[in-house]
């Protein structure tokens, strides 16, 4: 397999600790495999718990349409009912925001310096004047038309979550534990809330390198047999069992904090491609179509940094296009990428062949070379060796 030559080469030239990927069929794992550095020092293997960053968007956006298709929420209606306060654009105080355009990021929310929960502070404290978080407004995308351009944006998640636990009347971890992981029947969550002792303990931290330095340095999950789980932020005096439900969508992360294995990301790409009863026909097809196009709807201020090319409804679109990180991809792709922490990864798949893989670094370089498109090269040459192996592209 050219992707195990690949990550066999990373590792060697010393530009990663550890990785570990899977290319599927459907339902069929054509190959997988884990290589390198996991947990301070130990070998990273298929179950090793990591940090898998955006490509957590994916289950929350999951979580969402589950509500979605139960008809207990609009996707193009107003989602202020189900948030507690009223969320307007400053500019647009008239335009309701749905959970569509927040799946797809062109809500006009952006991200500030900090998109952290806390246990004592509220979602709403970021999107209202003289809220804790606010900041001048600096959350808001500016422009012309900020609703429906695209911004991508980690702070929007917290509303999805929020919206999510206001009507479920559950905490969005373990909503989404219930309606997702424990349906898959997989060993993970969101800031580490309901894994099992035996997952943490095969579960890997991720490092970076100081391109000067030979020493990979943990920069987050270090040793989590030892510390409180779920990890969560709180305001001093402050404990989990302050909180109040619907009130901070954040606190889970539900951004990023997923914490799952390689062999978890291919029973949730099973959910997206409609293998699964999770998710309805009807409901998958609705969130693959195409809200925002690259070429088509402009981008907001602080929107992208060139790697986004198409959303749907919470799910990205690769498309075989010039701009492409695949080169010579036959046809487009859908998922998501993840980075964080020094992590590198991704879930994608192609819809009609259901040909697909799943892919992360637990790990990289503080700078990384940059590739053709706004990703990393060494992300690029893996994504281009898994669909040569897949035979995704033209030879």
């Amino acid at each position: 397999m050219k992707i195990s030559e690949t990550l066999n080469s990373l590792l060697e030239k010393r530009q990663i600790p550890g990785g570990a990927y899977a290319l599927f069929k459907g339902k069929d794992t054509i190959a997988k495999s884990a290589i390198g550095m996991g947990q301070f020092g130990k070998d990273l293997n298929l179950d090793s718990k990591v940090r898998v960053a955006s490509i957590s968007k994916l289950s929350t956006a999951i979580a969402l349409l589950t509500l979605s298709q139960d008809k207990k929420i609009d996707l193009d209606y107003d989602c202020t009912p189900h948030l507690g306060f009223a969320l307007r654009h400053p500019l647009f105080p008239e335009s309701p925001i749905t959970p569509r355009l927040l799946l797809s990021h062109t809500s006009g929310i952006r991200d500030g310096d900090n998109y952290m929960g806390v246990i004592g502070e509220t979602l709403e404290g970021f999107f209202v004047k003289n809220g804790a978080q606010y900041k001048d407004g600096e959350h808001w995308a500016k422009g012309a038309t900020p609703l429906g351009g695209f911004c991508y944006s980690n702070l929007g998640m917290g509303v999805v979550a929020q919206i999510i636990e206001n009507i479920s009347g559950e905490r969005f971890d373990k909503y989404v534990k219930r309606v997702l992981f424990d349906d898959l029947n997989i060993d993970c969550g969101f800031n580490w809330s309901g894994i099992s002792q035996v997952s943490v303990e095969n579960s890997s931290p991720l490092y970076r390198r100081k391109n000067d330095n030979n020493e990979w340095i943990v920069q987050v999950d270090g040793n989590m047999m030892s510390k409180k789980r779920p990890t969560i932020f709180a305001q001093e005096g402050k404990a989990i069992e302050d909180y109040k439900i619907g009130t901070n969508g954040l606190l889970f992360s539900p951004q990023g904090g997923l914490r799952a294995s390689i062999n978890d990301l291919i029973k949730i790409a099973q959910v997206l491609m409609g293998n699964h009863g999770i998710l309805r026909d009807e409901t998958i097809e609705n969130m693959r179509q195409i809200v925002w196009h690259h070429e088509k709807i402009q981008v907001q201020d602080g929107g992208e940094d060139g790697s986004f090319q198409a959303f749907g409804t919470g799910i990205h679109h690769l498309l075989a296009d010039d701009n492409c990180p695949i080169i010579g991809l036959k046809s487009d792709m859908l998922g998501h990428y993840g980075e964080a922490y020094g992590l590198l990864g991704g879930l994608w798949f192609e819809p009609k062949s259901q040909k697909g893989f799943v892919y992360f670094i637990n790990g990289s370089q503080e700078n990384p070379q940059k590739g053709r498109t706004g990703l990393f090269a060494i992300e690029e040459e893996i994504m281009q060796s898994a669909c040569e192996d897949l035979g995704l592209v033209v030879k």
